[in-house]
């Protein structure tokens, strides 16, 4: 998955996750339609004192310390997700229990070239299963997101495409209890969405990554329905 958009506010996502009613000190700063590598993106943790729940807005992208500098160890944007616990890439955010959600409206696949806008049937948000680098020590130190995709499938569209791994809330909710035991983590990355989902071609410019708005995911063509 290399686009998705994110255009709700933070209180639809809470309310959509079931998290208790607040009042977030910010929201989007304005909906995204199109994000894309580096992009700073609403990710969903509780990574934080008390166990609260925490909003950030961090690029869409992650390389450990280590790797900086090294020009065949690239920022990446997703990660295989049952190869995650064991890949020295993501070694730390796994066993330091990094987990965060990244709450998505759709995402974007390519076939022949073509983008089509993949989404809930019922229109409902979608929560996909992500790491970060965020310190619970230190919120405010720089920090990414790594979005963690199925291992065992293609892309709803593209064979070839990475499908994020989407959770439904109560176990997005479970993913991202700090307190989770690690064997109910790994669990969690083999789950499959249960929802069915929609499919349209989408506008061409949405290659373009200084696109964004609605008229990004408004169909050009008559719906054509998938199984999620």
């Amino acid at each position: 998955m290399e686009r998705f958009a994110q255009y709700r506010t933070m209180g639809e996502y809470s309310e959509a996750l079931q998290w208790p009613a607040r009042r977030w000190a910010r929201d989007n700063p304005q909906p995204i339609y199109n994000a894309h590598l580096g992009m700073r993106v609403m990710v969903m943790h509780q990574l934080g004192e008390l166990d609260r729940q925490y909003v950030d807005f961090l690029p869409w992208g992650y390389r450990p310390g280590w790797a900086a500098g090294r020009a065949n160890m690239p920022i990446v944007i997703n990660a295989y997700s049952l190869t995650v616990p064991t890949r020295r890439y993501y070694s730390k955010l796994w066993e330091y229990g990094r987990r965060c959600l990244v709450p998505l409206d759709g995402w974007f696949e390519w076939v022949k070239g073509a983008p089509h806008y993949i989404y809930r049937a019922d229109g409902a948000p979608l929560f996909a299963a992500a790491l970060t680098s965020v310190d619970p020590a230190d919120l405010y130190r720089p920090a990414g997101v790594v979005i963690l995709t199925r291992d065992d499938e293609g892309g709803v569209l593209d064979p070839a495409d990475r499908r994020p791994l989407i959770l439904e809330p109560v176990d997005a909710k479970r993913w991202i209890d700090r307190y989770a035991e690690s064997r109910n983590c790994r669990e969690a990355l083999s789950l499959s969405l249960q929802a069915d989902l929609l499919y349209h071609r989408a506008p061409d410019h949405v290659r373009d990554i200084s696109s964004n708005g609605p008229e990004l995911i408004r169909p050009r063509r008559d719906l054509c329905a998938a199984k999620g």
